[in-house]
């Protein structure tokens, strides 16, 4: 377990880390009235932590701080960082990650909110990174996520925007509303779980006696 988890962080962090690092000394200095953007691809569970993440989302939670860190040292320069937030999506990665197995209850709980197509969720990041938003979801329980989690990250991108206005209106308006709502997932998430683990347990008990 922990070389899969120094493994993950290998990648999906310390790897972004080190691109990042080599390209940004060529987007500056960025021309007096243009701005370039970072595009960094987080995950759904680098928002929320869910059975069967342990070890992956820390490291997408860990790019969600960089971005923040990197959009405030950089921002100065014209360079804006977007960060992503894909649900499933259908890449070789994931076909492994299901020919592997994953736990019941994870299937159960991350298939709510859907599989979508990498040449959509592509296609989404290269708009976004090109509007200078800060972040992207996909679908309603993303559009949560991404509310709940804004705290004190930057705002949803520079300029004056309908999209902005309706984005930062929503994070003043609605947290604490969808905290509860949040809650309520959350207890539904928990009885998977608790299903799942009886199951199991069951399962093996039926194994122990015939044996």
């Amino acid at each position: 377990v922990t070389l899969r988890a120094r493994r993950l962080m290998d990648l999906n962090f310390f790897g972004t880390f080190s691109a990042v690092r080599a390209f940004l000394p060529h987007m500056a200095p960025v021309p007096p009235g243009e701005r370039r953007t970072v595009a960094l691809v987080s995950s759904a569970a680098g928002q929320v932590g869910i059975v069967g993440y342990a070890c992956y989302s820390p490291t997408k939670f860990a790019l969600r701080g960089f971005a923040e860190a990197l959009a405030m040292e950089m921002g100065a320069h014209r360079v804006d960082v977007t960060v992503a937030y894909p649900p499933d999506t259908d890449t070789p990665g994931y076909a492994a990650e299901m020919e592997e197995g994953k736990p019941e209850e994870c299937t159960l709980i991350s298939g709510e909110m859907g599989l979508y197509s990498a040449e959509q969720v592509g296609r989404d990041i290269v708009d976004a990174a090109c509007q200078g938003r800060t972040s992207v979801y996909w679908g309603l329980e993303g559009w949560m996520l991404a509310t709940l989690t804004a705290g004190m990250g930057p705002g949803p991108g520079p300029g004056v925007s309908l999209r902005n206005f309706l984005e930062l209106g929503g994070q003043l308006l609605l947290m604490g509303i969808l905290r509860a709502v949040s809650l309520v997932y959350l207890w539904s998430f928990q009885k998977i779980v608790d299903k799942c683990h009886r199951k199991r347990m069951q399962l093996q008990q039926q194994q122990e006696k015939q044996t």
